[in-house]
C-alpha cells in the first residue's frame, strides 16, 4: 500500500525539497492542503493520512486540533513539523516518536529519514501518541486553553495553558509539578481541548513555555514529592518562549465583556516580588484576550518594573502598545 501523506506548506517553501524527494524515491501520495483548519476536515471526512508534514509559521494554533483529529482507534499519525527561526535551532524539549519537531532549515534527507522512520514504526503497530505531544502542541501555540488527556494507565489528567505557559497540573490527586511529571510521557487515549477564558487557579508551575517539557523541567519533576509547591526554573534566554499570541483573526471570548480583570486581593500575608509578577502577568494577559490593552499594557508596565529585562514582558507590551497605537 503507498502510503499518503498530508502537507500543510505554509507561507514559506521550507518543506519543497523533502516533497521532491519523497515523490521521486519513495513511491509516497502526497496531499497539499493550504491551512490547518483544511487538514482537519480532511481527516474528519474519512481521509485519514498515514503521515503529516507541516510548516509552523503563523498557523501553530490549529497544530493541537490536528492532532487530535489525526488520533483514533487505528493509533496516531506521525507528524512532521518545521520550526521557523530560533525556535527551532535550539529546542531544549523530546517529544513522543509520532510528533517531530526540526528546524526548517534541517537538510531535506535528514527531515526524510526522520519522517520515514517514524512511517514505519507507526505504520507496523497501532502506538499511541503521547501527552508530551500534546502539551507541547498547546505550548507552541501559545494560547490559553484547558487540555483533558485520557490515559492509556486509564488516568485522567487536566492541564491548564495560560498564554503558552503552563499554569496548573492535575492528576488523580496529583498536582503542579509532581503531576506534570507523571503525565509526560504516557499514551493517550483520548483528548480534548477547550479554550480557556478565565484567569485559572493560583500558578503552580513556574515553568516558562517549553522549558515546562525540557529535559531539566523532567528532572525536576522525578524528583519533586507531593504536594503544589511552585518550583522556579531558570530561564535559557536563548530558548525562551513568548507568551501572547495577540493575533488579530482570534475569535473573541464569548465572555469578554464580563471578563474585567481585578487587582489582586487584599491579603494580610506578604506578597513575595515572584507571586506579584505572576499576577501582574496573569492580568496582562486576561486583559489582552478581553482586547483591553490599555489595562493589559498597566499590567505588563507593573510587571516590567519587576524585573525589567524579562523579554516576554517587553515583547507583550510592545503587541499591546501596537494596539494601542504606540
Amino acid at each position: 500500500m503507498t502510503p499518503k501523506l498530508l502537507v500543510v506548506p505554509g507561507a514559506s517553501e521550507a518543506l519543497h525539497p523533502l516533497l521532491d524527494d519523497l515523490r521521486r524515491s519513495d513511491g509516497v501520495t502526497v496531499e497539499t492542503v493550504p491551512t490547518f483548519a483544511r487538514a482537519i476536515q480532511v481527516c474528519s471526512n474519512g481521509g485519514r493520512p498515514d503521515a503529516v508534514a507541516a510548516q509552523l509559521d503563523d498557523q501553530v494554533p490549529g497544530l493541537l486540533e490536528l492532532l487530535i483529529a489525526l488520533d483514533g482507534e487505528a493509533g496516531s499519525v506521525p507528524c512532521l513539523a518545521l520550526l521557523n527561526g530560533g525556535t527551532g535551532r535550539s529546542l531544549p524539549i523530546e517529544t513522543g516518536r509520532s510528533l517531530l519537531l526540526r528546524a526548517a532549515t534541517d537538510p531535506a534527507d535528514s527531515l526524510r529519514a526522520a519522517l520515514l522512520s517514524s512511517l514505519r514504526e507507526t505504520m507496523a503497530k497501532a502506538a499511541r501518541r503521547l501527552s508530551v505531544d500534546y502539551l507541547l502542541s498547546g505550548i507552541l501555540s501559545r494560547r490559553s486553553i484547558t487540555l483533558d488527556l485520557t490515559l492509556e494507565s486509564g488516568a485522567s489528567a487536566t492541564v491548564e495553558v495560560l498564554g503558552g505557559d503552563v499554569w496548573n497540573v492535575y492528576c488523580d490527586g496529583l498536582e503542579a509539578l509532581p503531576a506534570l511529571g507523571s503525565i509526560l510521557f504516557e499514551r493517550v487515549v483520548g483528548a480534548e481541548v477547550r479554550t480557556l477564558n478565565t484567569i485559572p487557579g493560583e500558578r503552580q508551575i513556574r515553568v516558562s513555555g517549553l522549558e515546562a517539557v525540557s529535559p531539566a523541567a523532567r528532572r525536576l519533576a522525578a524528583g519533586a514529592g507531593p504536594g503544589t509547591v511552585p518550583i522556579d526554573v531558570i530561564e535559557d534566554p536563548g530558548t525562551r518562549e513568548i507568551f501572547l499570541d495577540a493575533r488579530a483573526d482570534e475569535p473573541e471570548p464569548e465572555t469578554a465583556s464580563s471578563m474585567p480583570v481585578s487587582p489582586a486581593p487584599a491579603s494580610s500575608t506578604p506578597v513575595s516580588p515572584d507571586e506579584r509578577f505572576d499576577r501582574l502577568l496573569a492580568q496582562g494577559i486576561q486583559a489582552s484576550l478581553s482586547r483591553d490593552y490599555r489595562r493589559a499594557a498597566e499590567a505588563f508596565e507593573s510587571a516590567l518594573e519587576l524585573r525589567p529585562d524579562d523579554q516576554r514582558v517587553k515583547f507583550n507590551l510592545d503587541r499591546v502598545r501596537s494596539h494601542l497605537g504606540g
